[in-house]
C-alpha cells in the first residue's frame, strides 16, 4: 500500500501477473509502453505520465475493484497546432465538436480509438488514451478513464481522451469513460469510447464520452457485444 512503482523501458513489458493494491500507484512513463501479462488486479491505481500521454495492457484475465482505477487522465499532451485545437480562449475538440470551436476540428476514430485529447492550458489538460485488450475476463467494478480537466474558466477546457477496450467477457458495476469537464461557454468536448466484448450481459456500469456539464458536446461511445 501506498508504493509507487515507474514501467522502465520501451515496447513490450512482459510480466507473469500484477498486482496493484489499494493506496499503490504503477505508473506508464514512455509513449508506446505495453504492459503484457497472465492476470491484472488494480486495487489501486494504474495511470500514464503526461510524456507517455497514454497506457495499453493486454492480459489472460483482468479486474478492477471497486475504488481502483485505470486512467489518462488529466494529461498535459499536446496544445498547438494539433488536431482538435482551436486556440487557448476556446473549448479543445477531439470525439465531439466544442462550442465556438474552429470548424473540422473533431478527429479520431470512433471505432479504434487511440487519440489523446487536447490540453488547452496547464490548468485545463485534456485526457490521454487508454488500451485494455483481455483475451478472456474483463472485470470492471472500479474506473477506467480518459478524462479531461477545466480549472481555469478564462481559457478553454481541454478535450477527453480515448477508451479502447476488447475482452471475451465483460462483467462489473463501474465505470469507462472519456468525458470533458466545465460549465462555460468554453468547455471542451468529450472523447471517444469503444467497447468490443463476446459477451457483455453481466456489465452493468455507466459508459460515457460526455462533454462539459453547460453545452454537453458530447464525444463517440461504440459498444459491440
Amino acid at each position: 500500500a501506498g508504493t509507487t512503482h515507474d514501467l522502465a523501458g520501451g515496447g513490450d513489458i512482459a510480466v507473469a501477473s500484477v498486482v496493484v493494491e489499494a493506496g499503490g500507484t504503477l505508473r506508464f512513463t514512455a509513449d508506446g509502453q505495453r504492459l503484457v501479462a497472465g492476470t491484472v488486479e488494480v486495487r489501486g491505481e494504474v495511470t500514464a505520465l503526461s510524456n507517455a500521454k497514454r497506457l495499453s495492457i493486454a492480459a489472460a484475465t483482468m479486474s478492477i475493484a471497486a475504488g481502483g482505477r485505470v486512467h489518462a487522465d488529466f494529461i498535459m499532451a499536446a496544445m498547438s497546432n494539433v488536431p482538435g485545437w482551436s486556440n487557448s480562449n476556446r473549448g479543445m475538440s477531439h470525439g465531439g465538436l466544442a462550442l465556438n470551436a474552429d470548424p473540422d476540428r473533431v478527429y479520431g476514430s470512433p471505432l479504434q480509438p487511440t487519440t489523446h485529447g487536447v490540453t488547452a492550458q496547464s490548468q485545463n489538460p485534456g485526457g490521454g488514451a487508454v488500451r485494455i485488450d483481455v483475451s478472456g475476463a474483463l472485470v470492471i467494478d472500479g474506473a477506467v478513464t480518459a478524462n479531461a480537466k477545466h480549472t481555469n474558466a478564462g481559457h478553454g477546457g481541454g478535450s477527453a481522451g480515448s477508451v479502447w477496450i476488447t475482452c471475451a467477457s465483460l462483467h462489473g458495476s463501474g465505470t469507462v469513460a472519456a468525458d470533458a469537464a466545465g460549465n462555460h461557454d468554453n468547455e471542451g468536448a468529450g472523447g471517444r469510447v469503444a467497447i468490443y466484448a463476446t459477451d457483455a450481459g453481466s456489465f452493468a456500469g455507466a459508459v460515457s464520452a460526455a462533454g462539459g456539464d453547460k453545452h454537453h458536446r458530447a464525444g463517440t461511445v461504440f459498444i459491440d457485444v
